[in-house]
């Protein structure tokens, strides 16, 4: 994991109760099992937190598939849409150039997930709501406006019997410090939490996840303030 991911690791071991799941004993039978555990409890066990640190660049791939497609652009700033708005089947371009770029988004919410229902498994702890968190301090073309398109269209997935693909993820929380916003406090990161609709919440997962941001902004001496369903830190 990247310096990011590393920081935030630290923070969650200085949350009040939180229990570091790899450093936990497991029985033999336990660990008979070879699952896959997520991060951290936290809030006796409630709430499970698996997370994942975007790191693969897919630009070298998207910009081969622009090629592709007749688009050789010079260096600078788009708005990808708009590159395909000319074309016949823009909106087949538009799904298979973000299939591309956010890759690591729906593979870390995949995992995530399996391994959210394996801690459940592994300590018998059924009930707990799973939050996965996505961090990003190293790709710049992972926007946030992307990312938040990407998980809203795998929240929606669903298993052949109709039942939720990601069955076990309450909640995604997405931080990102490769973007940052101008506010009146100079230069701020950017992170959302964004609630599955499929899989409501057994206990406060909301209110636990807000507290859990405000606290990271001053875990990195950060002012915090929520902004809609966008909170700046």
């Amino acid at each position: 994991m990247g310096a990011l991911a590393d920081r935030f690791i630290q923070f969650c071991r200085s949350v009040p109760g939180a229990e570091e799941i790899d450093a936990l004993p497991l029985a033999p039978d336990q660990k008979a099992l070879k699952l896959r555990s997520a991060d951290f409890f936290f809030e006796n066990r409630t709430i499970i937190f698996e997370i994942k640190s975007l790191e693969s660049d897919t630009s070298p791939k998207f910009i081969a598939f622009l090629k592709n497609q007749g688009f050789d652009l010079r260096p600078g700033e788009y708005i990808v849409q708009d590159l395909f708005a000319s074309r016949p089947n823009s909106d087949e371009l538009f799904r298979t150039a973000t299939d591309i770029i956010a890759t690591a988004v729906a593979d870390g919410l995949a995992d995530g997930n399996r391994q959210i229902r394996d801690t459940k498994t592994l300590f018998s702890v059924d009930n707990a709501d799973g939050v996965v968190v996505l961090l990003n301090g190293l790709v710049e073309i992972l926007g946030p406006q992307l990312v938040l398109k990407r998980i809203i269209e795998r929240l929606r997935k669903l298993r052949q019997d109709g039942s939720p693909y990601h069955a076990h993820v309450s909640q995604i929380v997405y931080f990102s410090e490769k973007h940052l916003v101008e506010t009146q406090h100079g230069d701020s990161a950017i992170a959302f939490p964004v609630a599955n609709e499929l899989v409501p919440p057994v206990y406060d997962v909301g209110a636990f996840v807000s507290h859990l941001v405000e606290g990271w902004a001053k875990f990195n001496g950060r002012w915090f303030k929520a902004m809609g369903g966008e909170i700046v830190v």
